[in-house]
């Protein structure tokens, strides 16, 4: 009976190798080079958006808010009202910036003082801040010394233990207060506590 032949009978063979080169996949490179140039055109558009187009009335409205940030840094320095420092400077920014931005006709180098100007009131706002963090602590350091002999010469004076007791905790309370509010670091804190409390035994003996 005849065997039907099957793969093995057919005898090995032989796999035909195409000619055709070696494919290479560079898709990723193609579209790494066009975002590239992609991204040159768009900073070289940007460059050229950002351009000047008044750009000498753009240097009087600069100089015009810079001269407005000294003066008004100035007015505020020695003034004893350091809690409303930065609200008064905001104030007087705003009108300034307003003003300085009137100077300028160009619509790119007005967007340009626009960009600048925000920047110049932040940095102004924060050195305000600072500034009325400085008179803060220098009165709550003064006030604090203040408290702490009114105190003591009231606890010397009363005539009875509770009311020295009342004084002495409002003590503690207003040196931990100002610790708080870091008007004092704790080293300060605990040195003047103590301080304070030997001052006070040694009058009360």
């Amino acid at each position: 009976m005849a065997r039907i032949p099957d793969a093995t009978a057919l005898g090995e063979r032989t796999i035909a190798r195409g000619r055709a080169p070696i494919y290479e996949d560079r898709s990723s490179e193609i579209i790494g080079n066009a975002l590239d140039r992609s991204a040159q055109q768009i900073g070289q558009a940007v460059e050229q958006f950002a351009a000047h187009d008044d750009q000498f009335n753009y240097a009087r409205a600069k100089s015009a808010l810079l001269s407005a940030d000294v003066d008004t840094r100035k007015a505020l320095e020695n003034d004893p009202d350091w809690g409303t420092y930065e609200q008064r400077y905001t104030e007087s920014m705003k009108k300034a910036r307003e003003s300085a931005v009137g100077l300028i006709r160009g619509r790119r180098s007005k967007s340009l003082f626009d960009d600048d100007a925000r920047l110049d009131v932040e940095r102004g706002t924060a050195e305000i801040r600072g500034l009325a963090k400085r008179k803060e602590v220098d009165w709550g350091r003064a006030s604090l010394s203040e408290m702490m002999e009114a105190n003591r010469s009231a606890a010397l004076g009363a005539a009875d233990e509770a009311t020295r007791a009342s004084f002495v905790r409002s003590t503690q309370d207003a040196i931990q207060g100002a610790r708080g509010k870091q008007y004092i670091s704790e080293q300060e804190a605990v040195s003047q506590r103590h301080a304070w409390s030997q001052s006070y035994a040694g009058g009360y003996l």
